[in-house]
């Protein structure tokens, strides 16, 4: 079962975050492991100097914290980066509170 860490508000999330954009998905491969690579066109990029296309790492099975990502929907990405891949599980990915409060912060820095 996954067990995620709370946060006391959506700016304390974001502060601990690496990398942020809110992105389109372009495809998603799912391995015979149930590890998936889902790439990303970035939309609005806010932490971390992200590529315009992004390839994000993520397990598929929700007791191991994966999610999966619709094609051509957008998101709101939260990752981090291990070694040269970039990473993210129901724990990282801004759930916690609504999406508009995530992106009311994270436009906020961006434009401080």
């Amino acid at each position: 079962m996954c067990e995620c860490a709370g946060y006391e508000s959506a700016a304390e999330h974001v502060k601990e975050v690496k990398y942020a954009f809110l992105g389109e998905v372009l495809s998603s491969v799912t391995g015979s492991d149930g590890k998936a690579v889902t790439t990303f066109s970035a939309v609005e990029k806010f932490k971390g100097g992200v590529p315009n296309t992004v390839k994000i790492q993520h397990e598929t099975d929700s007791a191991a914290c994966g999610i999966e990502f619709d094609a051509f929907s957008k998101h709101l990405i939260f990752a981090v980066k291990r070694f040269t891949r970039y990473q993210t599980d129901q724990c990282e990915m801004p759930s916690f509170f609504p999406e508009d409060e995530y992106l009311r912060v994270l436009r906020s820095e961006a434009a401080a």
